[in-house]
């Protein structure tokens, strides 16, 4: 997502080494309690998942998937009484 909204930010020369241990998301846990973890303390590199297959044209999929997913909470308005 960042190579499609933040290009500018990419340091492509590193690529190459932009791959680190998987995340686990909370939703795919099994223990009953979420802990959030400091970031450092799942990857030394600052590098999580394997960044070396991402390009714009997939962030730009991922945030307009989580733009229609956000949209779709709202307009159904789980919060009204």
């Amino acid at each position: 997502m960042m190579m499609a909204t933040y290009p500018e930010l990419i340091r492509t020369e590193h690529l190459d080494e932009a791959h680190g241990p998987r995340i686990t998301l909370p939703a795919e846990s099994t223990e009953p309690v979420y802990t959030a973890v400091s970031f450092d303390r799942i990857t030394e590199s600052g590098v999580a998942g394997d960044a070396r297959a991402a390009s714009p044209e997939k962030g730009e999929r991922m945030l307009s998937g989580c733009a229609s997913a956000l949209a779709d909470i709202i307009v159904r308005d789980p919060w009204a009484k």
